[in-house]
């Protein structure tokens, strides 16, 4: 049980939409997709070497920036944010992602997406994403 990756599951059950008003309810379910402790292991460390890969980039790119702006400080630390954040979060999943299918295992959505009880679950309306208004 412990070894199991967790999700929801979202159904919607009711949706308003007046000319100001929007909303929207829907009932959310949790389910454990079972994996191995192999599995378990391969996700966890292709996250924390992806977060470490990402990281290096961002400084990366942070060190260069103030290297070649280094007159215009305003412009250096704008550029540093930007260049931080773009580098840091955005590749972060997608070498997490090149990791795990190098290893041939699914990523943990790809395995929820193939899992027979959540393919059931769709056929009958509940999706992966929260309904928003």
């Amino acid at each position: 049980m412990s070894d199991n990756y967790f999700d929801s599951v979202y159904s919607e059950k009711d949706r308003t939409n007046i000319v100001v008003y929007r909303s929207v309810k829907f009932q959310k379910l949790d389910i454990g997709i079972p994996r191995c402790k192999n599995c378990k292991k391969i996700h966890r460390n292709s996250s924390v070497l992806a977060f470490v890969i990402s990281f290096m980039m961002a400084v990366g790119v942070v060190l260069f920036v103030n290297y070649y702006f280094r007159y215009d400080i305003v412009y250096r630390i704008f550029l540093s944010i930007i260049g931080f954040l773009l580098t840091f979060i955005l590749p972060s999943y997608f070498i997490a992602k090149m990791l795990t299918s190098r290893q041939g295992i699914l990523s943990e959505i790809e395995g929820m997406e193939n899992e027979p009880q959540v393919q059931q679950l769709q056929l009958q309306g509940w999706t992966l994403s929260r309904p928003s208004a």
